[in-house]
C-alpha cells in the first residue's frame, strides 16, 4: 500500500528470529529507507481510533483475532505500549490456551466460517463452540478491562467476520465477569485495519519531523518489538 512518499510493508517474520530485537534501524537496513516498526494489534488499534469503530472512544481494547492472538490498550486517547511495548499481550498468558488451540477447538475439523454460520442458524454444537470460544477470550479480556476500565471493546482481525454471532456471547460473559462491562463492538475495518494502522503511524512520524506537531501514536523512541508477538508490521518511507 502507498501513500503518497509512503509505503506500507506488512510482513510474517520467520520463526526462527525468536524474541531477536527487531529495531527501526535495523529494519531500515533491510529497505534502505527510514523505517517505523509496531505490532499488529497496536496498528490495528490506531486504526480503529482514527477511522473505525473506535473514533467516538478514548479509552478502549482492541482484541485481534485470527491465525495468532494479541490485544492493543488505547488510554486518555493514546496508544498504551507498556515499558517495553508488551501490554495487550494476553496470548502470552498460557493458562488462558490462547496459542492456537482454541482456534482449533472451535474448528473441530470444520471451517471457521462454516462454525460460525452454523452457529448465527443455531446449530447446537457450533453454538457450543462458538460460546466456549468466547468464553475464553472473555478472560484475558476482562482482566484488562478490569484493570484499566475503557469505554469500549473493538473485536478485530479474521475473526470480526462473525459479527454479532461472535461479539453477543462475548458481551454476555464479560457482563458476568465485569464490575463495570464495556460496550463491545466488531470492528468496521477488518483485514485491513493493520495496514490503515501502518499509514496513520506513517503520517504522524511525518507530521511531527516537518511541522512538530505531537503525536498520539509515535512515541518518540521507538521499542524494539520482539518477533515473536503477533506479526510485525513495518511502515516505511520510500524516501529518505
Amino acid at each position: 500500500m502507498s501513500v503518497g512518499n509512503w509505503a506500507v510493508v506488512v510482513s510474517d517474520l520467520p520463526e526462527s528470529l525468536g524474541r531477536t530485537p527487531i529495531s527501526p534501524c535495523r529494519v531500515s537496513r533491510w529497505f534502505d529507507c527510514p523505517a517505523l516498526v509496531e505490532n499488529d494489534a497496536n496498528l490495528a488499534a490506531v486504526a480503529e481510533h482514527w477511522r473505525g469503530a473506535a473514533q467516538d472512544s478514548a479509552d478502549f481494547i482492541h482484541l485481534l483475532i485470527g491465525h495468532r492472538t494479541g490485544a492493543a490498550v488505547v488510554l486518555g486517547g493514546r496508544l498504551h505500549r507498556g515499558r517495553a511495548g508488551a501490554a495487550g499481550e494476553i496470548a502470552g498468558l498460557a493458562i488462558l490456551g490462547l496459542d492456537g488451540t482454541d482456534r482449533t477447538a472451535l474448528r473441530g475439523g470444520d471451517d471457521v466460517a462454516h462454525v460460525f454460520t452454523a452457529a448465527a442458524e443455531g446449530e447446537p454444537s457450533a453454538v457450543e463452540r462458538v460460546h466456549h470460544f468466547a468464553s475464553t477470550y472473555a478472560l484475558g479480556t476482562a482482566a484488562m478491562v478490569l484493570t484499566v476500565n475503557p469505554d469500549l471493546v473493538v473485536v478485530g482481525g479474521g475473526i470480526s467476520r462473525a459479527g454479532e454471532t461472535l461479539t453477543g456471547p462475548l458481551r454476555r460473559y464479560l457482563e458476568d465477569l465485569c464490575i463495570d462491562p464495556p460496550e463491545v463492538r466488531v470492528s468496521e475495518l477488518g483485514v485491513e485495519a493493520v495496514a490503515l494502522g501502518a499509514v496513520r503511524l506513517g503520517l504522524d512520524r511525518s507530521d511531527r519531523d516537518l511541522f512538530e506537531f505531537p503525536s498520539s501514536y509515535d512515541p518518540s523512541v521507538p521499542s524494539a518489538v520482539p518477533a515473536d508477538r503477533a506479526h510485525t508490521t513495518e511502515a516505511t518511507s520510500a524516501s529518505s
